[in-house]
């Protein structure tokens, strides 16, 4: 008897992006996905897709991660070469992750996500615990700020690096090394990561018009919709009764 195709896995393994390092991060229950993402799924024009994913990796380091999008089309053929779209995903709880983007074109866009291990959130997050405790956090300043200066070639990453390795007091250091701004600066530059894993799997949202939600269809026979019962009707003659099948709260006719 021959054996049924198999069925794509629920867990989908990360594979390497093309970073350099060996990815750590790993990427597992995407949604949406319809049979571990074998079918699109579906929204309508203009609708918000949210993208959630667990998202998780070894030892205590913070993990960070990025959905991508793309419009492929009007047909669902892996052979889309257009750009994607990045979006910061954001920690939901625990080990879920989530972001949204809009549909706004007919027919098929295509989402993954990457992932990994977020060195600077993971300093950041190990500074301001010792400055709270009342630590001397002088040596954790400076290697932030050389760690900075080797991984960026932006000006602003350069200056935010002074600013902590500066003659300032601690807690001026330690307020530009927690500000935002630097944050969304490391965020923003695709070159501050490393060891970027990919989901395996590229999954789809299939976008319809907004009709395709519901809708009344009335089948209707033009040859039999003509005023004169003793002949055929012509497509004119049918036409004159499509006021009336509206009217009755019919959306659609089909022949």
């Amino acid at each position: 008897m021959p054996r049924a195709p198999k069925k794509p896995s629920r867990k989908s393994p990360a594979v390497a992006a093309p970073s350099g390092a060996t990815p750590r991060a790993i990427i597992e229950n995407v949604q949406p996905g319809i049979d571990a993402g074998r079918f699109a799924a579906k929204r309508t024009q203009g609708e918000i897709v949210r993208v959630e994913a667990d998202v998780f990796a070894d030892g205590h380091d913070k993990v960070a991660a990025d959905l991508l999008y793309r419009h492929a089309g009007l047909r669902r053929d892996g052979a889309s070469d257009a750009p994607w779209t990045r979006v910061p995903m954001t920690l939901v709880d625990n080990d879920r992750w989530a972001a949204e983007f809009r549909v706004d074109e007919l027919g098929f866009y295509e989402f993954t996500v990457d992932a990994w291990v977020d060195a600077f959130a993971t300093w950041r997050d190990g500074l301001s615990k010792k400055f709270g405790a009342g630590q001397d956090v002088d040596l954790e300043l400076r290697e932030g700020a050389g760690w900075l200066r080797q991984k960026a070639e932006g000006r602003k990453l350069k200056t935010f690096a002074d600013r902590i390795d500066g003659p300032g007091d601690a807690a001026a250091r330690v307020a530009a090394a927690l500000s935002s701004g630097l944050a969304d600066a490391v965020r923003a530059d695709e070159r501050m990561r490393h060891g970027v894993a990919r989901d395996a799997r590229t999954l789809a949202v299939m976008v319809e018009r907004e009709r395709a939600r519901f809708g009344a269809w009335y089948e209707m026979f033009p040859r039999s919709a003509g005023p004169d019962p003793t002949r055929s009707a012509t497509f004119d003659e049918a036409a004159e009764r499509l006021p009336a099948i509206a009217a009755m709260g019919f959306d659609i006719v089909y022949l």
